[in-house]
């Protein structure tokens, strides 16, 4: 980081020298830098940052050739402005800097949305929750999930399928009793159950503590989503919430 109280000279270094390790082939070297001892500290720093990118999206890295996600990597390492310094934020800072760019350039359509989608492989892994103590807990979501919709289905995305037409997917990916990490694919009306809970679990006069309340806010979801008869979807409600448990999505006591 730049230190504003620094000497006009060191910041015009510190400025310059940055500008060449980003863009080496098209910035000059600054003078009285050893090239030899630059490059080592050229390939350094790229291959640090490289190595966040590469371990992060290992599915989009296999959708191109070596030389072409070089050069997506070059452009990003040349061109991007992180917001952050925090190295674990690397990869989030690559999926923005694929989803800003100009509208037109020869990628995947689905890029963006993959990218995205590994990386919250990689959030949900490190996410600090503690999930599974022994306290009692009301029905609640898994402090660990994402509730994700895309346009197209970023969960099966290989060298051997990639989609040409978008396809309405949505997905759940949490941590299990395990520690691993899982996805679900649900069905809209599921994920707007889910979405529909996480807002009763922040309402603390909603939250689920005992088979009535679960009851109640079944009946609470039929009315959002305007079934005529909220009533009837009890009992595949209380199915539907029991699966959604033994997976792991939901958890806390629902009797």
């Amino acid at each position: 980081m730049q230190d504003v109280n620094a000497p006009e000279s060191l910041r015009d270094f510190q400025i310059g020298y940055g500008r060449y390790l980003r863009d080496p082939q098209k910035t000059e070297l600054p003078e009285d830098i050893p090239a030899r001892r630059s490059e080592i500290y050229e390939n350094l720093l790229f291959n640090n940052i490289s190595g966040f990118i590469n371990s992060c999206f290992p599915v989009s890295k296999s959708l191109f050739s070596e030389q072409e996600w070089l050069r997506i990597r070059r452009e990003f390492f040349s061109q991007w402005r992180c917001v952050t310094p925090i190295f674990s934020q690397i990869p989030y800072e690559f999926v923005r800097f694929i989803s800003e760019r100009p509208i037109g350039e020869s990628l995947p359509p689905f890029l963006s949305e993959l990218l995205h989608y590994e990386w919250v492989e990689l959030e949900v892994d490190v996410d600090v929750a503690d999930v599974w103590d022994d306290a009692a807990r009301s029905l609640m979501i898994n402090p660990t999930a994402k509730l994700l919709a895309y346009q197209w289905p970023v969960h099966k995305i290989s060298p051997e399928f990639q989609p040409s037409e978008t396809q309405q997917t949505c997905l759940v990916v949490y941590r299990d009793e395990q520690l691993t990490v899982r996805f679900s694919e649900v069905n809209p009306t599921t994920l707007m159950l889910l979405q529909f809970m996480q807002e009763s679990n922040i309402d603390s006069e909603r939250q689920l503590h005992t088979k009535e309340d679960v009851e109640r806010f079944i009946e609470r979801f039929g009315e959002q989503i305007n079934h005529p008869e909220p009533k009837s979807l009890l009992k595949f409600g209380f199915d539907l919430l029991q699966d959604l448990k033994q997976k792991n999505i939901l958890i806390g006591d629902m009797s």
